[in-house]
């Protein structure tokens, strides 16, 4: 059975109000990229609880190499292809509805910081937790929709992702 790991991302949504077309859409991509960065993981050999800025690195490199390979487009489509084991699958733990939006996405570590980087957040990792950002939910949006037409997949994960000792 995987460790499933807490953390803990704001999402900032610029307004009082949410669009449910543009949340919806948000979740469906995001939930997408966890399932194709699941998917990269296990093909290559990463184990998904070794949260480290190399295996961080080397997978988003993967996933990067992958979506050139086979067009950016495809990773939109595993939120219906990848069939995921319940124990390892993407959950929401906790959600409080204030400005930012806090989501607590429960799932393997690896596998949620490295969709998270895809997404255009930020990580700040400690001995004592893990710390997310995604972009505000309008340009958030706006990114995912570049990534996923005309092989736009291109991420710097060092500038991304933040590890404090």
């Amino acid at each position: 059975m995987a460790n499933h790991d807490i953390i803990h991302c704001k999402l900032n949504t610029e307004s009082g109000l949410i669009s449910m077309r543009e949340f919806s859409y948000f979740q469906y991509h995001f939930i997408s990229m966890y399932s194709f960065a699941y998917d990269m993981a296990k093909k290559s050999g990463i184990n998904p609880n070794e949260l480290t800025k190399n295996n961080i690195a080397h997978l988003v490199e993967i996933i990067e190499s992958e979506a050139i390979q086979k067009g950016s487009r495809i990773i939109s489509n595993y939120a219906r292809m990848m069939s995921i084991p319940n124990e390892e699958d993407l959950y929401i733990d906790e959600l409080d509805r204030v400005n930012p939006i806090n989501i607590g996405f429960s799932g393997l570590a690896l596998i949620l910081v490295v969709a998270i980087v895809i997404s255009g957040g930020k990580i700040e990792i400690s001995n004592q937790s893990v710390k997310a950002e995604l972009p505000p939910l309008g340009v958030g949006l706006k990114e995912i929709k570049n990534l996923f037409k005309d092989n736009n997949l291109k991420i710097d994960s060092t500038k991304q992702v933040t590890i404090k000792k």
